[in-house]
């Protein structure tokens, strides 16, 4: 079963909603820092490849860091190239308002960065062999290239009661990450560098285990009402799952130290936070907490529980009362979501 080949909610939606993503960002953007220093710079030109980008609000900051510290180097680019990538059906319109208004936006540092769009998805080579200098990931991984078991009993196949289902999801997990490596590694040049940040889990769990319980509880009373079919709920089984550091690690460690020509420079698992529960911390305000858990979803998650409705029915509508309840629920016993990130810095050899 394919993943469904849509982007985040639309209209910039996605941009005004990522709170939580950009949480886990800015705590790792000390170590982008250092690794973009580290990079050499072997021409004049350099180009930044932002995979999985979005609607580019939250890729600001990281575009920005490795313009300014690429810049205050002796070895300095003339220019810089930064190219967004993401399935074709993103909102590229907002991506490139942000660029364009976003009054963080890395173009106003310098005006020879170039910026371009490319409408694909990374489980395919998308740029030239050895033609990217830097390569940013960031919240895109978690999700898998298939979904590799379909699963009645859950929202999520690595939270399966059943085995069987939870072992398709590793293979999958483990086969996507092997292949998003080998494809990086045709495009980055040599000495170049990969920084990916993705959904995680440390042996107390993934942190979500409450949220997504509280949104299928919300689509099993949604079928029991008949709102829902049992095929839809079946399509709302989606093709999630978090990686550990030994799933990150597997591929170099079974490669000897190194994986298609690549090597594993830094890896570790980092706990983010929860900027809804540190509001509400504040404010004391459920009905907000609720809100803004409800947002964080309809802007990840809206256009895949629209796409399982069937096409006869309001599947908007539907989706809205979906994300209405799971607010309700969610804000009747407010708690912090203590979730983890892994982030993942692979380096492509000197030699191919």
């Amino acid at each position: 079963m394919k993943a469904s080949l849509t982007g985040m909610e639309g209209d910039g939606f996605y941009n005004r909603h990522s709170s939580l993503q950009a949480a886990a960002i800015q705590k790792v953007l000390p170590l982008w820092r250092k690794v973009v220093d580290s990079t050499p710079t072997p021409g004049p030109d350099v180009r930044l490849v932002d995979y999985g980008s979005s609607q580019g609000h939250n890729s600001m900051a990281p575009v920005s860091i490795a313009i300014e510290t690429l810049r205050g180097r002796v070895d300095a680019p003339a220019s810089m190239e930064v190219v967004h990538t993401d399935l074709p059906g993103n909102d590229f319109t907002s991506l490139f308002r942000a660029v364009l208004e976003n009054e963080n936006s890395y173009l106003r540092l310098a005006p020879d960065v170039f910026p371009s769009a490319i409408g694909r998805s990374y489980f395919e080579q998308i740029l030239p062999d050895e033609s990217v200098d830097l390569g940013w990931n960031s919240w895109t991984l978690q999700w898998m290239s298939r979904n590799p078991a379909e699963d009645p009993d859950f929202l999520y196949g690595y939270m399966s009661p059943s085995p069987a289902v939870r072992a398709a999801v590793a293979r999958q997990l483990d086969e996507d990450w092997r292949n998003f490596l080998g494809l990086r590694a045709r495009e980055l040049k040599r000495n170049g560098r990969l920084f990916c940040l993705f959904s995680s889990k440390a042996h107390t769990g993934s942190g979500w285990e409450w949220i997504v319980e509280a949104a299928w509880s919300c689509v099993l009373e949604m079928r029991r009402q008949g709102k829902l079919s049992s095929d839809e709920t079946l399509k709302l089984n989606l093709p999630l799952g978090p990686r550990d550091l030994d799933d990150i690690e597997r591929p170099f460690r079974e490669g000897g130290g190194a994986f298609a020509g690549l090597t594993l420079e830094h890896a570790e698992i980092v706990s983010s936070l929860d900027p809804f529960w540190i509001d509400y911390q504040k404010t004391g305000d459920a009905k907000q907490f609720g809100l803004g858990w409800k947002n964080f979803m309809k802007a990840v998650f809206a256009p895949v529980i629209k796409a399982a409705i069937d096409p006869r029915k309001d599947a908007a509508s539907l989706c809205d009362e979906l994300l209405d309840r799971f607010a309700e629920r969610v804000s009747l016993s407010p708690r912090d979501t203590q979730h983890y990130v892994a982030v993942a810095v692979v380096r492509k050899g000197a030699a191919s």
